[in-house]
């Protein structure tokens, strides 16, 4: 009877027991490497099945989370690429399908860029077969119309709008408070943001260029020296360290908050592993490692990144 019941007690602890269990590690760099970027795996693997469509992705510096957009759902991950659950984003109104597209995370909260109802939602940050929606930027007034783009910074939410080329800012519950800039570009595409210390990071897609504003005024205070094909994703790293995903390129740059260039992850760069379609980018703080969505092969690419 003992044994009957340890037996037991053991099958039981083995079917709560998370299925990921089976943690996946990246490899190691050498300490000799004098490079600036090392590819050390990817997830998953090629002996899995790839995402459908993955396109954003963001960290809240322990799991990594991408937006597997054909899929309809945000897909979560630990630091080592192991499954850590998914977050179903619900089709507003008669969509057959949400669209997820860029993420952007913060205090626990996940904001979703919804292409397919033009939308931008605030879901936990935690899974869920049915994600509720926590509030909608500009649900009171002054939503965005065509929304590309989000990011978090300053207890505020930041939206690229392409309907009016505009970057809308909201408060922490979804209340709209005020636009910057002008219009930007004839297209008015701006295919990332990101907020460093006061500014305001816009990759002005349709230019090919990086704008910086006052993340209060909107003010414009400088434009990257550097020109880009097709800037699409951007990831703050420690020391105002910006990583920039160019599609056309198929490349991501390491530079300054100023622009100034420190490295490329390219096919030149790191033969092994070149990027077919990088279209988002997150860096797990303190680790040096960079995550890079590749929607042509459906895998999310890890690189460890030394600057000096």
């Amino acid at each position: 009877v003992v044994i009957g019941v340890v037996a037991l007690a053991v099958s039981l602890s083995l079917l709560l027991e998370p299925q990921n269990s089976a943690k996946r590690h990246f490899g190691d760099v050498s300490e000799d490497s004098t490079a600036t970027a090392t590819f050390v795996g990817m997830f998953p693997t090629e002996s899995e099945e790839p995402l459908a469509n993955p396109l954003g992705i963001a960290s809240d510096g322990e799991r990594v989370f991408v937006a597997e957009s054909d899929a309809g759902v945000i897909r979560i991950f630990d630091a080592e690429g192991g499954d850590e659950g998914t977050i179903g984003i619900v089709p507003a109104g008669k969509v057959a399908l949400a669209y997820p597209s860029v993420i952007a995370v913060a205090d626990g909260e996940l904001a979703v860029v919804d292409n397919s109802a033009n939308r931008v939602i605030i879901v936990s940050a935690e899974p869920a077969e049915a994600a509720e929606v926590l509030y909608t930027l500009g649900e009171a007034g002054e939503a965005p119309r065509r929304p590309t783009s989000v990011a978090y910074g300053n207890d505020e939410w930041y939206v690229a709008d392409q309907a009016d080329g505009l970057v809308k800012v909201y408060d922490g519950s979804g209340e709209y408070e005020r636009s910057l800039g002008t219009s930007f570009g004839s297209s008015g595409f701006v295919g990332a943001l990101e907020v460093m210390v006061g500014r305001l990071v816009v990759a002005e897609s349709g230019a090919g260029q990086v704008v910086v504003l006052d993340s209060g005024t909107g003010e414009r205070l400088a434009v990257f020296e550097d020109r880009y094909s097709l800037p699409r994703a951007f990831a703050q790293a420690e020391g105002e360290i910006l990583a920039i995903a160019d599609t056309f390129e198929r490349a991501v740059f390491i530079v300054t908050a100023d622009g100034d260039l420190l490295g490329t992850i390219d096919e030149e760069s790191v033969p092994e592993r070149s990027l077919g379609s990088p279209r988002g980018v997150a860096w797990i703080a303190g680790s040096g490692r960079l995550f890079i969505t590749d929607a042509a092969v459906g895998r999310v690419i890890v690189f460890e990144v030394r600057i000096d």
